[in-house]
């Protein structure tokens, strides 16, 4: 039987559940990561995520995106920092995507860590996915298609997010059928569109717990890898209140 542990922690009796992603769009200043943390509270958010992984194992130094992922990175005590400032002084439940590596895992359970992501492109590493389970924490996976093994499929500790990689994706990309036999939608969309379809879905199947992961970003002026594919917190308020109005109507 799954757990409702992120249901209870994040609070409330809404089904729909929102993730804010900072991605890199804090661009590596703590101070902004802790003030778009104070924004996805304000604006509803129920978890907010940042990413801990090493630059040198995603790309060379000739990639072009490797000078902005890298001014991006952050140190494990500037995580446990985050970590702290969202839990304790903001009150919001803090996730953390582990990149590539199962020895960065260690690293966040030094942390502390309750709340795990795995990516899209990690979402076939199951050295990876197989670490994580045994810290027995929960874990959002984020990918296209489930898995055949049962163990995963069911797996008690596993919420899986569907997703479309493309960035930013297109309306066209967004499939409502599929969004239907996943446990949540991790959207790549540049507006409110997708992530709006997939919470009326989810309460047309009167589903109890559904997760939806959107990035933010502090103002669309800024230029970084994930500019493309966030909402502003102005865009994921207005979000979350329309869907605590769908959310209003009967199953």
């Amino acid at each position: 039987r799954r757990s409702s542990k992120g249901m209870e922690e994040s609070g409330g009796l809404r089904a729909v559940k929102f993730i804010a992603e900072l991605g890199v769009n804090h661009l590596g200043n703590v101070k902004l990561a802790e003030s778009m943390v104070r924004m996805a509270k304000e604006s509803g958010a129920d978890f907010v995520k940042l990413q801990y992984y090493k630059t040198h194992m995603l790309y060379d130094r000739s990639h072009p995106l490797y000078r902005d992922v890298r001014r991006a990175q952050l140190s494990i005590s500037q995580i446990e920092k985050l970590k702290d400032y969202a839990e304790k002084e903001v009150g919001i439940p803090f996730v953390c995507t582990v990149f590539k590596d199962p020895k960065l895992v260690e690293d966040l359970e030094g942390v502390g860590l309750k709340y795990y992501k795995i990516r899209y492109a990690d979402s076939q590493n199951w050295s990876l996915i197989n670490r994580v389970l045994k810290t027995g924490k929960m874990v959002f996976i984020s990918t296209d298609r489930l898995p055949l093994d049962p163990h995963y499929l069911y797996h008690p500790n596993i919420r899986w997010l569907y997703v479309n990689d493309r960035r930013p994706s297109l309306p066209s990309d967004f499939e409502l059928g599929r969004a239907a036999v996943f446990d949540g939608f991790s959207s790549h969309h540049p507006n409110i569109l997708a992530p709006l379809a997939a919470a009326i879905m989810a309460k047309s199947k009167c589903k109890k717990e559904y997760y939806i992961e959107v990035h933010v970003i502090p103002n669309h002026n800024m230029e970084t890898p994930d500019a493309p594919v966030s909402l502003d917190f102005k865009e994921l308020k207005t979000l979350i209140e329309y869907v605590g109005m769908v959310e209003q109507f009967s199953c």
